[in-house]
């Protein structure tokens, strides 16, 4: 009897270890939306154990190719995959495995769930004529940058065509520099204006100028930019904080498939400027990829990269390669003022225009 009541014991407290282990591996079981995988701030929802039995159960190949950019994420055992849709491919880079050609039903499950994660990640992409109303002058509402998950709180004071707003207080503007690391910049940044119930893409920049009205450390205002905002000076919109929009609006990604070679130029040199990753990868195939993923310190190297003449206003749309002549300013261990040459080529012309990295690199 005393030998049945341990048995009896044995298994109760081993299926309790055994709840506790699958109970611990599915509250670590995610799958999340984020943008840059050393960011606070992410969307998730716990892995369903349809997902959890596929990734557990399903052959997984060696995988040596760079994969491209994604917003999409799955954890589980203590790694982190990443998912690309487009290719029905989930991928572990740090072991070079992957799941391919992902069963029809999974990936739909998968495409259910990135749609809902992304709805409540990124903010909306609303109009300056909209937006205008919802935080007209003088109005408070909180900015959320969605690379870093730091939240600031600001005052609208001014602008016609885009917002010009001033952080609240001395607190807020050491938040909004520390999200600039420490140094006021025109770098453009993907965030999400928050009023009420509204979340709403935009792009800010980070350097003080013209008047301010508020005793906070921040010596000016700055400028927030929303779809169809405009600068002052241009009444144009400003293509870099439109990059930015898309990027806060989650649609980035989808937006490279149909950029002419204009676009891909400014493109790239405003994320060689400002480091971004991201934006800088998406534009690459995967043998490029690599090769910055291996020249990443010649990149990190250039303080600064602007373009200084104007893009061609005609382009042959019948060509299957094209180079463009840039004159830039670019600034590593000095500055130097120089042409850059893009060359650019596709297959055929139902293909998207692809940069040859590598030749564009060795120029600078």
């Amino acid at each position: 009897m005393k030998k049945i009541i341990v048995l009896i014991l044995i298994c109760f407290l081993f299926i309790q270890q055994e709840e506790q282990i699958f109970a611990h591996s599915e509250d670590s079981s995610y799958t999340i939306v984020q943008t840059n995988s050393n960011t606070d701030y992410q969307t998730k929802e716990k892995l369903s154990k349809q997902l959890q039995k596929y990734l557990n159960h399903s052959e997984w190949v060696d995988y040596n190719t760079t994969p491209g950019p994604t917003d999409f994420f799955i954890q589980h055992n203590n790694i982190t995959y990443s998912v690309h849709l487009n290719e029905g491919a989930i991928i572990d880079s740090v072991h070079k495995k992957a799941i391919v050609n992902i069963s029809l039903p999974i990936l739909r499950l998968l495409q259910d769930n990135y749609k809902t994660l992304k709805k409540h990640h990124y903010g909306e992409k609303k109009p300056w004529s909209t937006v205008n109303g919802i935080i007209p002058k003088y109005e408070k509402f909180s900015i959320l940058d969605i690379d870093t998950g730091l939240r600031f709180n600001v005052q609208r004071r001014a602008g016609a065509s885009h917002a010009n707003v001033q952080p609240l207080t001395k607190e807020d503007t050491a938040i909004m520099k520390e999200i600039y690391n420490g140094k006021w910049s025109w770098d453009r940044r993907a965030i999400i204006v928050e009023k009420d119930s509204e979340r709403l893409a935009a792009s800010m920049h980070g350097m003080p100028h013209g008047r301010g009205a508020i005793q906070n450390n921040f010596p000016g205002h700055f400028c927030i930019h929303f779809f169809e905002s405009t600068t002052h000076a241009s009444k144009k919109e400003d293509f870099a904080h439109s990059i930015m929009i898309k990027k806060a609006a989650g649609v980035w990604l989808e937006n490279i498939q149909n950029m002419s070679p204009n676009e891909i130029v400014e493109a790239f040199i405003i994320s060689v400027n400002q480091h971004d990753g991201f934006v800088l990868s998406s534009l690459l195939d995967s043998e490029d990829r690599k090769l910055l993923q291996n020249s990443t310190k010649d990149i990190e190297a250039i303080q600064h990269l602007k373009r200084l003449s104007p893009l061609p206003e005609k382009l042959h749309s019948d060509e299957l390669q094209l180079e463009i002549p840039i004159k830039v300013h670019i600034h590593k261990n000095e500055t130097v003022v120089k042409t850059l040459r893009f060359p650019f080529y596709r297959e055929t012309h139902l293909d998207r225009w692809k940069l040859n990295f590598e030749n564009i690199l060795s120029q600078l």
